[in-house]
C-alpha cells in the first residue's frame, strides 16, 4: 500500500488545503478517483489516509473510503492531530467515530492512533523525555523492591537522584554504556518501561475499542525496531520496545528511515525488527508503516537521473528484504509526486503528471508478490536472545545476533528468535516452572521474576442482585506462558484463580467480590506485575 494524499496537494501553496484535503475547500473527487486508479495499476491493495476533526462534517472522508471500497483498496485510518496519543481529545475521537459511524465500515482494517512518538532522551525537547516519570519510577521501585534501598542492594549501584535526594531515572549514558556497571539497574528500569507503557497505551487503547470494537488499533512507531548504531541511531534516543507495546496494540508498525540500502547491516533491521516483533507478540502482524526516499533537487523539470535511481535502489533493497522476512503489509512514503512546501521533499512513488519513476515497475512486480506470498514455513534457524545481557536494549541484541544473523541472510535461511528458558525442552512452557529466575539475581519475591509478568488490563464492577462484583482482565506480559490455576488475582483477602492457561500477550478474566484496594497477580503466592488500583 501507499500512504495517501491527493496529487492536486502537489506544491499547493495553501498548507490548510494540502493537510485537509478532504475539506470542502479541498476535496475533488475527480483527482481521488484517478489517484485511486492509479494506486490499483499498481497492484497495491491498501491506502493509509488521515482525517482532521474538524473535516468529518463535510462526509469527504465517507466519500473517499466509499471510492476505495468500490476498488477493493483497504483503508487504514488516521485521525488527526493525535501526534501524541496521550494529548489526544478523546471526545474528539468519539465523535469522529461516530459521525461517520466508522465502526460500520467494513474495508477499514485499523486505526493509525499517534505519529510517530517515541520516549526520547532523558530530558528531551521533541518528545515525552524520561525525566517526566521519574516520580512512577520511584514508586515502581518501591512495589517492586519493597524501597530504593533494598533495591540498590541487588543492583550493587546506588540509583540516580536529583539535587534534592529525590529518585531519577537513569542517565542516557547508562544506556549507552558497554560495561556491566550499571546493568541490572538498568535491566530494571528497562522493564519499569515495558510497564508503564503498556499501562499508559492499554487505557488509552480500551477507550479506542470501547468507541469501536471491529478494528485494529495500532500506531506508527517511529524508529522502533530499528537497532543499528551504524545507521544513527543511539539506545539514548529511547523509541518504544516492541516488548512494552505488545500488550496495547494489535499491530506492530515500524518505519524505515534507519534503513540504510547501501549497507547489508543497515538492511538486516527488517530481519531483526520482523523477528523481534514475532518474538515478543506471536500472532501480531508486522505492518511497515513508512519507508521511502525523496528525490526533490530543487526543480520538478530537471530531476537528475541520479535521484530517480537512487530511490529505485532503495526500494529495490527494502522490498527485497521486507518479502524475505515474511512482512504483512507495507505503506510506501508516498503517493504523489512533486514539490512538497515547506519541506522541500519529493517522495512521490510516481511523477506530477503521474507516469512512472523508475521505482515504479519495482512497486507493480512485488505488489503480486507480497499480496500472493505463501504463509512462513517452519523457520530454519531459531536464535536466542536476551534484552538483559546488555543495557544497551535492543540494540545490544542487534549486536550481539548479528554474526548468526548475517550467516542466515546470506544463505537465504529464515530465523526467529528465543529466550533462554526455551533452551531447554522441560523448561520450554510454563511461568510456574521459571520462579527462580530474576530479573537482577536477587531472590524471588525481592527482585521482579525475569521471564514472568503481567498487567491487570481493566477492572469493571458490576452487580449480581445487591452483591457487588468485579470482573478483572488480566494480560500475560511475560514471555512464558501461564500454566491453567497457577497465577493468582488478589484483591484483599480474596484470591482467585486464572482457570485457563493464558499464552504469551493473551487475556483472561475473573471475577471477585469487589472491594477497594489494590489488585495484584501472584505465583506461588509471591505477587508480580504492577499493581492496579480500585477506588
Amino acid at each position: 500500500g501507499v500512504n495517501y494524499m491527493p496529487s492536486s496537494g502537489v506544491a499547493e501553496l495553501n498548507g490548510a488545503n494540502f493537510e485537509h484535503y478532504v475539506s470542502r475547500a479541498a476535496y475533488d473527487p475527480e483527482v481521488i478517483l484517478m489517484d485511486l486508479q492509479r494506486i490499483c495499476d499498481l497492484g497495491m491493495n491498501a491506502v493509509s489516509v488521515f482525517i482532521h476533526a474538524s473535516q468529518m462534517d463535510s462526509n469527504n472522508m465517507l466519500d473517499l473510503i466509499d471510492l476505495c471500497e468500490g476498488m477493493d483498496i483497504y483503508v487504514d485510518l488516521s485521525l488527526r492531530s493525535n501526534g501524541d496519543l496521550f494529548m489526544a481529545d478523546r471526545k474528539l475521537v468519539k465523535q469522529v467515530m461516530d459521525r461517520l459511524h466508522l465502526s460500520e465500515l467494513d474495508n477499514i482494517i485499523c486505526y493509525d492512533t499517534a505519529w510517530e512518538p517515541r520516549i526520547g532522551s532523558y530530558e528531551d525537547a521533541n518528545y515525552v523525555g524520561r525525566k517526566g516519570w521519574d516520580g512512577d519510577w520511584e514508586r515502581w521501585i518501591t512495589e517492586q523492591y519493597g524501597s530504593a534501598a533494598n533495591a540498590e542492594k541487588i543492583w550493587g549501584t546506588p540509583v540516580p537522584r536529583d539535587e534534592n535526594g529525590k529518585v531519577r531515572g537513569v542517565t542516557d549514558e547508562m544506556l549507552d554504556d558497554y560495561s556491566d556497571k550499571y546493568l541490572k539497574m538498568v535491566n530494571a528500569y528497562r522493564r519499569f518501561i515495558d510497564d508503564r507503557v503498556a499501562r499508559l497505551f492499554t487505557d488509552t487503547y480500551n477507550y479506542w475499542r470501547e468507541q469501536d470494537p471491529n478494528h485494529l488499533v495500532s500506531f506508527r512507531m517511529s524508529m522502533s525496531g530499528s537497532a543499528d548504531q551504524k545507521s544513527g541511531l543511539s539506545p539514548r534516543d529511547f523509541c518504544y520496545d516492541f516488548q512494552s507495546l505488545a500488550p496495547a496494540v494489535d499491530v506492530m508498525e515500524p518505519e524505515g528511515y534507519a534503513l540504510r540500502y547501501e549497507s547489508d547491516q543497515s538492511m538486516r533491521q527488517v530481519l531483526f525488527a520482523n523477528a523481534y516483533a514475532r518474538y515478543v507478540k506471536p500472532q501480531a502482524p508486522v505492518v511497515w508503516k513508512e519507508f521511502g526516499r525523496h528525490m526533490w533537487s530543487g526543480s520538478n523539470f530537471n530531476v537528475p537521473e541520479a535521484f530517480a535511481r537512487d530511490q529505485e535502489e532503495y526500494y529495490r533493497r527494502c522490498l527485497d528484504y521486507m518479502y524475505r522476512a515474511y512482512t504483512s503489509g507495507m505503506f510506501c512514503w508516498f503517493f504523489p509526486g512533486g514539490h512538497r512546501l515547506g519541506e522541500n521533499s519529493d517522495y512521490g512513488i510516481l511523477n506530477p503528471d503521474g507516469s512512472d519513476r523508475p521505482c515504479t515497475a519495482l512497486l507493480r512486480q512485488y505488489a503480486s508478490l507480497f499480496i500472493n506470498q505463501a504463509e512462513m514455513t517452519a523457520l530454519e534457524h531459531v536464535f536466542t536472545i536476551d534484552r538483559d545481557d546488555s543495557p544497551r536494549g535492543i540494540h545490544g541484541i542487534f549486536e550481539a545476533v548479528l554474526p548468526e544473523m548475517t550467516e542466515a541472510d546470506q544463505n537465504g535461511e529464515s530465523f526467529g528468535f528465543r529466550n533462554k528458558s526455551q533452551i531447554e525442552p522441560s523448561r520450554i512452557r510454563y511461568a510456574d516452572d521459571l520462579t527462580e529466575d530474576t530479573l537482577c539475581g536477587g531472590p524471588a519475591g525481592k527482585d521482579p521474576f525475569k521471564y514472568i509478568n503481567g498487567m491487570i488490563k481493566s477492572a469493571a464492577p458490576y452487580r449480581v442482585g445487591a452483591k457487588r462484583m468485579l470482573r478483572v482482565e488480566v494480560i500475560n506480559t511475560g514471555l512464558a506462558d501461564w500454566r491453567a490455576g497457577s497465577v493468582k488475582v488478589q484483591l484483599g483477602g480474596t484470591s482467585v484463580p486464572v482457570k485457563e492457561d493464558v499464552y504469551c500477550q493473551r487475556s483472561a478474566a475473573v471475577e471477585l467480590p469487589y472491594t477497594a484496594g489494590r489488585i495484584r497477580l501472584t505465583i506461588t503466592g509471591i505477587p508480580f506485575g504492577p499493581g492496579y488500583e480500585v477506588k
